[in-house]
């Protein structure tokens, strides 16, 4: 028996245990990755975060984002089926051809896949690191080898960035609800996008247009983000 083969009985005894097994009946998943081809795939995805960061994408990643298969965490997407939901909505070939690479490698790095329950129902067999929102981007995700070594943080970094220019609009209509949210909710960890949207908000500010209230409760808002 290979490596392999081992790991595929491992997921098949472990699907099974909750399958009316003797772990009873629970939903649940467990996959089994051949490590050696994640090289191969990191590039792969590197590649399709260069299209994402130049491209335009952000409704149809904010939706796929709202169905795409979660976890216990559910900052954890199953890379799987969020690519398989971006191809319906993404037309544009370069993303196309690229997230077809990625789906093509990942039929090799996973060699085993189980699942059981409805709620498991799309996971794939791997999962990426997606924040639910833009404020809960940890910082400790960056030391983490595979952030260093691969785009998908600066991917992800780059679409919570984008969503920054949502907030600045309704600021610009006389709306702090959603400025409100980022600030309350924010923390150091996430101080990248943080500043990002800081400067953002300090642009708004030297174009005018704001009531002399707003730009006081604005400014008050960005003093409390810079503190944390």
């Amino acid at each position: 028996m290979t490596s392999a083969d081992f790991a595929r009985q491992i997921v098949k005894a472990y699907t099974a245990s909750y399958n009316n097994g003797t772990q009873g009946s629970e939903a649940g998943t467990q996959s089994a990755v051949d490590c050696a081809q994640m090289d191969t795939l990191r590039t792969a995805i590197d590649g399709l975060a260069a299209i994402v960061i130049k491209g335009k994408f952000g409704t149809q990643f904010k939706a796929a984002l709202d169905s795409v298969q979660c976890f216990y965490y559910d900052d954890n997407k199953d890379l799987t089926h969020l690519l398989t939901l971006l191809k319906k909505s993404i037309s544009d070939k370069t993303f196309q051809t690229a997230a077809n690479k990625v789906q093509d490698l990942l039929k090799k790095v996973i060699i085993a896949n189980g699942t059981n329950g409805a709620t498991m129902a799309n996971a794939g067999g791997l999962a990426v690191y997606f924040p639910v929102n833009s404020y809960s981007f940890s910082a400790e995700y960056d030391n983490l080898a595979w952030a260093k070594d691969s785009q998908w943080d600066e991917m992800v970094k780059d679409y919570y960035k984008k969503t920054n220019t949502a907030i600045v609009a309704e600021v610009a209509n006389s709306n702090v609800s959603s400025l409100n949210d980022f600030v309350a909710n924010t923390g150091a960890g996430n101080r990248e996008i943080a500043s990002d949207l800081v400067t953002k908000l300090n642009f708004l500010h030297t174009e005018g247009g704001l009531s002399t209230s707003m730009i006081l409760t604005v400014s008050n808002l960005v003093k409390e983000l810079k503190a944390k």
